[in-house]
């Protein structure tokens, strides 16, 4: 979570009010995964307009990052948000500050190809009786492409466990 304080243009140091004067204009933008971003968004930017998301919106978008993700694809969403506060705010990026009604604004889909080697070596450790596990962070659509991509499973079998982060907190 970024949290920035808005400007029309860029002012001198000297001439910027000092703190606690006033209020001023701050834009919160995050990213991270889509269901989360897309959960904490109202409206959406599309074609330069405002509109409402509906429940048909969050299908086509979750349509479309399960389909990046069955393609091996990393997904992010992004989003934003306007809001006024006093110019000595204090800004924490503990998740219960989050604010709930931001703009949806859009998601991005990267491949991070796994290394060339890395198949052969899984084969190789199957080969003499090792048991290959992937720990990763990448959503169960993205992490089960990857894996079959690199022969960790097969098209048709192979089993993707999402566990939580507090599974394996010590």
């Amino acid at each position: 979570m970024v949290v920035c304080r808005c400007l029309a243009d860029v002012q001198p140091v000297e001439d910027l009010p000092e703190p606690g004067q006033s209020e001023t204009r701050y834009v919160v933008m995050m990213k991270g995964a889509p269901e989360a971003i897309l959960g904490k968004c109202k409206k959406a930017r599309v074609n330069q307009h405002l509109v409402d998301i509906d429940d048909v919106f969050r299908q086509e978008c979750q349509n479309a990052w399960e389909s990046l993700g069955n393609a091996g694809r990393r997904v992010i969403a992004f989003a934003q948000a306007h809001f006024n506060a006093p110019m000595s705010a204090k800004f924490g990026a503990g998740e219960d500050r989050w604010p709930e009604d931001l703009v949806f604004l859009g998601m991005a889909a990267i491949m991070d190809p796994p290394r060339p080697e890395t198949a052969a070596a899984i084969q190789q450790c199957k080969g003499a009786g090792i048991k290959v596990f992937m720990i990763t962070g990448d959503h169960p659509t993205t992490a089960k492409a990857v894996a079959t991509q690199i022969g960790l499973i097969g098209d048709t079998k192979g089993e993707v466990n999402s566990s939580l982060k507090s599974d394996f907190t010590v």
